[in-house]
């Protein structure tokens, strides 16, 4: 529910074996007119590949974006209330209140204010718990600030016996049985339970938080958001965390460089950089690029 632009930017040293494919095409075959050559190829428009490709093109450098879904933003959402207009960000709520966050926004003239926010319970810790059928108000069950703050505090000493997550997919080789066993078992062996309603009502995104690797949210909840919750995130003044994507995906259109509802279905190395094949809506297209970036989340075939 929060977004951090640097940590999921992920330089690829190695085509993903899910773009391996088997099939063989005739790059040679395709037209000028269905030939797109830039200097960078980004795979992904979300949060990580928006931002990116923004900076590519401000240093510039010609860039593409090739995404899947009708939109730049990845799992950033927005619902506005047709009666009052006010809008209501879902996927991503907050920002870290740091330098390239306040940059970035500023790029494209969109407001930032800061959220109120403490370890017992973020931004929405003013607001009750409710039977959404009936309206009643229940007693909130989260734990208090006090035990959410010790929680936390045991949850750091562990972080610091791996700084280097907190730059990214840094592993210690061998990987600890405490990284890979599922994070409920991990809280209940350390004693952190009290944090983890504030870890997924920031976290949300990923799924069943007491199943997955503790890896998995140490990646998300790191060094560096440990300390930004304690001193308030930042939401946009509009409450519309799509208006920045909005603004970029118009820029990048302009400039010709995204790919929406388009996805890689093969690529190659060769002497001079990659060579991507891409279906797009309006047919499948070949990309020339120096470079590729690849910004989607890692999985099992890649």
């Amino acid at each position: 529910m929060f977004s951090c632009l640097s940590h999921s930017i992920v330089l690829a040293l190695c085509l993903p074996a899910a773009l391996a494919q088997t099939t063989n095409w005739d790059l040679k075959s395709f037209s000028a007119a269905n030939t797109i050559t830039r200097d960078v190829a980004v795979i992904g428009g979300g949060s990580a590949g928006t931002f990116a490709a923004i900076q590519i093109k401000d240093k510039g450098k010609s860039v593409v974006v090739v995404e899947t879904k009708p939109r730049l933003g990845g799992h950033t959402e927005t619902y506005t209330d047709p009666k009052t207009g006010r809008g209501i960000d879902m996927g991503v709520i907050v920002w870290h209140n740091i330098s390239i966050v306040t940059d970035y926004f500023k790029r494209f003239d969109v407001p930032l204010t800061i959220v109120g926010s403490d370890l017992s319970g973020g931004p929405q810790a003013t607001e009750g718990v409710y039977d959404l059928k009936t309206g009643k108000a229940f007693p909130d069950p989260r734990p208090n600030q006090t035990a959410v703050g010790a929680a936390f505090q045991l949850y750091t000493q562990q972080l610091l016996k791996y700084p280097k997550l907190d730059e990214g997919m840094f592993l210690p080789d061998p990987v600890p049985e405490d990284l890979i066993m599922p994070f409920g078992k991990f809280a209940k062996k350390y004693k952190i339970e009290a944090a983890l309603p504030t870890m997924f009502q920031y976290n949300a995104g990923v799924g069943d938080l007491l199943t997955v690797p503790t890896v998995e949210n140490m990646r998300t909840w790191g060094l560096s958001l440990v300390s930004a919750l304690q001193g308030g995130f930042l939401t946009t003044a509009r409450h519309n965390n799509s208006e920045l994507y909005g603004k970029a995906q118009n820029e990048l259109n302009t400039a010709k460089s995204v790919l929406l509802n388009s996805q890689v279905v093969y690529a190659e190395r060769n002497t001079t950089g990659v060579q991507l094949v891409v279906t797009t809506p309006t047919g499948t297209k070949l990309i020339k690029a120096k470079r590729l970036l690849i910004t989607i989340p890692p999985n099992s075939s890649t």
